[in-house]
């Protein structure tokens, strides 16, 4: 996954709108420039705000707790503020795709498009949040939970991973390179062999 950009609005530290150039725009940051980015500044700038606004677009829960903490999304709208907003736009997969995110104190909305090389424009696919979120996990092929573990790593946390049992850390890696479904096609294997074994004694 290669992030293009990222629109924010009231998320966390992240005002209304910045005035760029005498036009007062949504917050925007690009990275369709460079291969690398380095964010840096001092604390409480909103360096781990663009890393919880990624995170919350792509899965609607911007903690980055391993333990699955669960924090009131309305928590993460600036203060004085009503509603915050988050747009990420991604290329994977040779597509590019594009998610919404609004956040209030009682609901939430969501919205996923991607965009079509023929007709040259952005199509929308999902615009229920659970099928956003659905179709998210699926075009990412790993939930919240292992994406916090291998490319989000909470501060203070990186060496959850040689924490875990070896039972874990097999499982933590399988899932991260797909090689579960091949111990699907080996469990049907085994059923499928079995099956055969029991014909052939019914003949006998």
């Amino acid at each position: 996954m290669i992030i293009e950009a990222l629109k924010l609005s009231n998320w966390l530290s992240y005002p209304t709108y910045w005035d760029s150039e005498g036009q007062k725009q949504p917050p925007c940051l690009n990275f369709d420039q460079e291969s690398v980015y380095l964010i840096f500044g001092k604390n409480g700038a909103g360096k781990s705000s663009i890393m919880d606004a990624i995170l919350f677009a792509l899965f609607g829960d911007y903690s980055r707790s391993m333990d699955r903490q669960e924090i009131r999304q309305s928590s993460a709208i600036r203060t004085g503020e009503k509603t915050a907003f988050v747009e990420l736009t991604f290329a994977l997969n040779s597509t590019r795709h594009r998610v919404f995110r609004n956040v209030a104190a009682k609901f939430s909305s969501a919205r996923y498009d991607y965009w079509d090389v023929h007709k040259e424009q952005w199509v929308v696919e999902a615009s229920q949040v659970k099928d956003v979120n659905a179709k998210l996990s699926a075009l990412l092929g790993m939930d919240r939970d292992l994406f916090c573990g291998t490319v989000v790593l909470e501060q203070g946390k990186t060496g959850h991973f040689m924490e875990l049992k070896p039972k874990d850390q097999t499982e933590h890696v399988k899932n991260l390179l797909g090689l579960d479904i091949y111990s699907k096609y080996h469990e049907k294997a085994k059923e499928l062999a079995n099956s055969r074994k029991r014909s052939a004694k019914k003949c006998e």
